[in-house]
């Protein structure tokens, strides 16, 4: 049980707060009751609040002080002598010009004559905000180190992107300019044997292969454009069905060594768009030779033009090797490519997609992609059709 309240001369009080406390800055003090009521506070108690009270002595610590709720235990404790000394370090204060002012308060067993509890309020202003700001900054740098740890992965995961592409680019270079190198020298020989066909065949060979190589250099350089912002459209109108049959043609010596078919179903008349000619064959050209390359030896790919109000709509689908649901969430990343490609060294650099893409919305458009494993792939391009195109019902 604790001992009668009993309150302690001023000056013995003065004298004990002075002993007790003479290391600290004391900004103000008051005398507890065992049972932590307040007998005495000095004037400038009230700076310790967090709000005004009009009547101090005679209401419990926790009552005036919110942080000494649930403290009474750790209390009691200091008034039974088992802990020497009870400290709440840095407690907050809002100032009126709406700084912070910072407090340490501490509690300890009064001596005798004196009776019960001191508090003490401590100013540590100046260490409160320097604590703050060195946690601050140090959030900070921490913050800013996370940044620059991400950024190095990206740089890293960039870099490494970057040298399978040149290595990717690199094969894909050397494959046409290897059949090119040979069919030339077939034509160099003299020999009267090679029929005049025989010779067409040749270079039509060598212009195919050669074709490969400009788009190939072609996407190169639109990646480039793309990424540093400065891609620019030389504006006309075309026909979707002309260039559809103009890709496919240059294509067809592909399908002929894959033995796959190639369907055409595209709609009656042109389908005229705005659009940049030299870009929209990159796109068709991507869209079917990745169909091409990931359809198996005999599949089929169809190609579909139609018109849906004011929108030119082209599909490509294909009865290929198909992707996953995780797949196609990446599959117009810059240099994105899945596991199955790079296991049957399927010739690609992870270029032609993300440059679909990104044609394709700078026409205005948009482009999407449904797929199943083991199943096929559709690609589905819609394109904002010409003004002076003729509209249909949405046939």
């Amino acid at each position: 049980m604790f001992q009668e309240v009993g309150c302690a001369p001023a000056d013995s009080l003065l004298s004990q707060v002075r002993q007790v406390m003479s290391s600290l800055h004391v900004v103000t003090y008051a005398q507890l009751t065992p049972e932590l009521v307040v007998t005495f506070a000095a004037p400038d108690f009230s700076e310790a609040l967090s709000a005004p009270v009009v009547e101090i002595a005679g209401q419990r610590l926790p009552d005036l002080l919110w942080e000494f709720a649930a403290m009474e235990g750790a209390l009691t404790a200091v008034w039974q002598q088992e802990t020497p000394i009870f400290t709440l370090e840095r407690v907050n204060r809002a100032r009126s010009d709406g700084r912070s002012r910072y407090f340490n308060f501490h509690v300890t067993r009064l001596q005798e004559p004196a009776f019960g509890l001191l508090f003490v309020a401590e100013d540590v202003t100046v260490w409160g905000t320097l604590a703050q700001t060195l946690i601050q900054e140090r959030n900070d740098l921490s913050l800013l180190q996370s940044q620059l740890m991400r950024a190095n992965e990206k740089l890293q995961q960039l870099d490494q992107m970057k040298t399978l592409f040149l290595s990717m680019a690199a094969h894909d270079l050397r494959t046409p300019l290897t059949a090119i190198m040979g069919y030339a020298e077939l034509l160099q020989q003299s020999d009267a044997r090679i029929s005049v066909e025989r010779r067409h065949g040749y270079l039509s060979v060598i212009r195919a292969q050669a074709d490969r190589i400009n788009r190939l250099v072609d996407d190169i350089l639109n990646v480039d454009q793309i990424e540093r912002g400065l891609l620019r459209l030389d504006w006309t109108e075309g026909d979707v069905n002309a260039l559809v049959r103009e890709i496919a043609d240059i294509l067809s010596f592909l399908m002929a060594g894959q033995r796959q078919t190639l369907q055409l179903n595209l709609a009656e008349g042109a389908i005229m768009v705005r659009m940049d000619v030299q870009r929209m064959q990159q796109v068709l050209y991507n869209l079917l030779s990745n169909a091409i390359k990931y359809t198996p030896g005999g599949g089929q790919i169809t190609v579909v033009t139609r018109r849906e109000g004011d929108t030119a709509v082209l599909e490509i689908a294909d009865t290929g090797l198909g992707m996953t649901p995780e797949q196609i969430v990446r599959l117009f990343e810059l240099y994105y490519r899945t596991d199955e490609a790079r296991e049957r060294k399927i010739l690609g650099t992870g270029l032609g997609l993300f440059i679909v893409r990104s044609l394709v919305e700078a026409h205005g458009g948009r482009v999407s992609v449904q797929s199943a494993q083991n199943v096929g792939t559709v690609f589905t391009v819609w394109l904002p059709l010409a003004p002076s195109s003729p509209l249909s019902d949405g046939l």
